[in-house]
């Protein structure tokens, strides 16, 4: 395949999957992300330096162990914060007689 040929298909395949990963990955309002990173990247961030100088100070199996563990325990804690707090709770079954009398009673309530 000449030069030209092959630098056009990467260039086309990089351009697909960008556009396609674009299309798909859902879209986080601005102040979802700065929350996201405050409250999870900071503090995992801050354990990563100190697990860097926890490994240069401890080398050997036992400092890598140290500092990995620092940084998982710093992000498990806070991830915690990202998951559901209340498990989710059974729907109720709804008859349609609720229903009608429900917007009946609504109906009532609201002149015109």
């Amino acid at each position: 395949m000449p030069g030209w040929l092959w630098v056009l298909t990467k260039t086309y395949a990089l351009v697909f999957v960008m556009i396609w990963i674009r299309g798909t990955w859902p879209r986080f309002r601005i102040d979802q992300l700065l929350a996201f990173a405050w409250k999870c990247l900071l503090p995992v961030s801050v354990a990563n330096v100190l697990a860097a100088g926890l490994w240069l100070v401890a080398p050997g199996p036992w400092g890598t162990l140290l500092a990995v563990g620092l940084t998982a325990g710093t992000f498990l804690i806070t991830s915690q914060r990202w998951l559901p707090r209340n498990a989710p709770q059974k729907l109720q079954s709804v008859s349609p007689h609720g229903i009608v009398a429900s917007i009946q009673r609504r109906s009532d309530e609201c002149p015109m």
